[in-house]
């Protein structure tokens, strides 16, 4: 492609940490209403607390 071959490399290192990053809150994101019910909290605190 060549769009992709016309971005400076600094731009690239950033898109792909951006994507890393992204990806992480995806994987921890979903599960931590699983990890707060096994202390007894609820999934709205959890999220209030993420939110916050």
């Amino acid at each position: 492609m060549p769009l992709l071959r016309d971005l400076p490399v600094e731009v690239s290192v950033l898109a792909s940490i951006a994507f890393f990053v992204a990806l992480g809150f995806g994987i921890v994101i979903p599960s931590i209403p699983i990890f707060a019910d096994s202390f007894g909290v609820s999934a709205l605190a959890a999220s209030a607390v993420v939110s916050a």
